[in-house]
């Protein structure tokens, strides 16, 4: 009787340390830090963005689905056109100045006379 109870407490035990050695074994990996699991409803708010000005973009500095603060750059346009733009009205502003000098010279020439 006695082996008998020994050999069932032994086969208790044994079963209790295996079952244990599989469940730490084969459990799901741990949650990364700053993660929570539930189960739930998760509902999120999409938000359109828009530029001032239309262009290409140049470079993307999020990806989908990253969270982002009001203000913060997501993305970086193709600037070449609007620098061509700036340099065509600089020319344009400085032929002006060079005309109005050059017709304020005519004047002051007709007024010498």
């Amino acid at each position: 009787m006695r082996h008998r109870f020994l050999f069932a407490s032994t086969a208790a035990i044994v079963a209790a340390i295996a079952g244990f050695s599989a469940w730490y074994l084969l459990r799901p990996p741990a949650i990364p830090v700053g993660f929570v699991f539930s189960n739930g409803r998760i509902e999120a708010t999409e938000i359109d963005i828009a530029t001032k000005y239309s262009g290409r973009i140049e470079q993307v500095l999020v990806r989908e689905g990253n969270t982002v603060d009001a203000g913060k750059v997501v993305a970086r346009m193709d600037t070449s056109e609007l620098l061509a733009q700036l340099h065509q009205a600089q020319a344009q502003e400085q032929q002006a100045d060079e005309a109005k000098k050059s017709d304020q010279k005519i004047a002051e020439e007709e007024r010498r006379r």
